[in-house]
C-alpha cells in the first residue's frame, strides 16, 4: 500500500458536499492504464475535508465507462458517485461500525437479468427464482472482507450491471473496486455509516 497521500486535482468539497457525505474515497485511473487507480480516501473534519489515507487498487478489467453504458458482465466499473451499502466478508466483523453480514455457502448475489430479485443478495436454494447467481463465500480471499457499493441497487434496472462490491484483490476485477486486504480492512474500520460515506469514480485519469 503506498504511503504517499496525493491530492486529487481540482478537488473541491462542493463536489461531495450532498446527503450529508462526511467520508469520500476518490478512485481514479492510474496514468496510462486502463485497471489500475489511485485510491484516495477523505473526511470532513469541523468543515474542511482532509486526505485520510492513499493506496493503489483495481477497477474492472474492461476499465471505467459511464453508468449510462455500463452492462452487466462487461468488466467494466460504471463512473459516478455512490454510497457504501452492506459490509460483508467470511469472517466475524473485525470491527466496522457499518452494517455487517457473515456469509455462509448459502448466501449468493443473483445477476439474473430476467430475474425480479436481480442485483440483490438472496438465500440458497433458489427455487426457480434466478437462473445465476454469484456465491458469496468463495475458497479464496476475495471476499474475506467486503462491501457493497450502492450502483444500481435502489431501481435496480435490468441488465445494468450487479455486484459491484469493495473487495480484497491483487489485480483487475470483473467490475469492482478491488485493494490489497491491509487496504479493505483500514477503510471498513474507517467507515462510519452516521458519516454517509460515498465513493466517486472518475472518468479521467489524475
Amino acid at each position: 500500500m503506498e504511503t504517499s497521500q496525493p491530492s486529487r486535482k481540482n478537488f473541491s468539497p462542493s463536489d461531495v458536499d450532498r446527503n450529508g457525505c462526511e467520508q469520500y474515497i476518490y478512485v481514479s485511473l492510474v496514468e496510462g492504464r486502463i485497471n489500475q487507480v489511485h485510491i484516495q480516501a477523505y473526511e470532513k473534519k469541523e468543515g474542511s475535508w482532509n486526505s485520510f489515507f492513499s493506496c493503489i487498487g483495481f477497477v474492472g478489467e474492461n476499465g471505467i465507462t459511464a453508468a449510462s453504458e455500463k452492462r452487466e458482465g462487461d468488466g467494466k466499473t460504471p463512473a459516478g458517485v455512490y454510497p457504501f451499502e452492506l459490509a460483508f466478508g467470511k469472517y466475524e466483523n473485525p470491527g466496522t461500525s457499518m452494517n455487517y453480514r457473515q456469509m455462509d455457502d448459502e448466501d449468493v448475489w443473483v445477476d439474473d437479468p430476467s430475474s425480479p430479485l436481480y442485483n440483490t443478495l438472496q438465500r440458497l436454494p433458489s427455487k426457480g427464482r434466478w437462473q445465476s447467481a454469484e456465491f458469496m463465500l468463495l475458497d479464496n480471499d476475495v471476499y474475506d472482507y467486503g462491501s457493497v457499493i450502492g450502483y444500481n441497487t435502489k431501481e435496480r434496472v435490468p441488465g445494468a450491471g450487479s455486484a459491484i462490491f469493495m473487495h480484497i484483490s491483487q489485480g483487475p476485477t470483473a467490475g469492482c473496486l478491488g485493494m490489497s486486504r491491509e487496504a479493505m480492512l483500514k477503510v471498513l474500520l474507517w467507515l462510519d455509516p452516521a458519516k454517509n460515506p460515498a465513493v466517486e469514480f472518475a472518468l479521467h485519469s489524475n
